[in-house]
């Protein structure tokens, strides 16, 4: 892949909690996964992982957020007229484009505290 540089980290998202590769765009300041529903997308990333598809209707707590939503709003980003969900379009650099819709879900943390493991739920929002 040349000089690609992509920076990514594993997280599990939803209920039930499901591990995915998430790229950390750098650029945006959004998180992103690859859709179930994406038309195109590829199957391989060319990188040492196996990409994995995230399936909203899967997660029994992931929501699209609506363009009414005051999350979609800070985001200062557009509005899909045809189903009322908030939206996101990135170009890169190189000429690459992500783009799609905005969903809330659970994002599962582990923490260490006082050399104790425990584990953290928290709310999410990513493309």
């Amino acid at each position: 892949m040349g000089n690609t540089t992509l920076h990514y980290t594993r997280v599990l998202l939803g209920s039930p909690p499901l591990e995915f590769h998430v790229q950390i765009d750098t650029s945006s300041g959004i998180s992103w996964v690859s859709c179930a529903s994406c038309n195109g997308c590829p199957l391989s990333s060319g990188f040492p992982f196996h990409l994995q598809f995230f399936n909203p209707q899967g997660s029994s707590t992931s929501s699209f957020i609506p363009c009414s939503d005051h999350r979609c709003a800070s985001h200062n980003i557009g509005c899909s007229s045809s189903n009322n969900l908030c939206k996101y379009n990135i170009t890169y650099g190189d000429g690459g484009e992500t783009a799609g819709y905005y969903i809330a879900d659970n994002i599962h943390l582990d923490m260490i505290n006082s050399n104790k493991y425990a584990s953290s739920v928290i709310p999410i929002v990513f493309g």
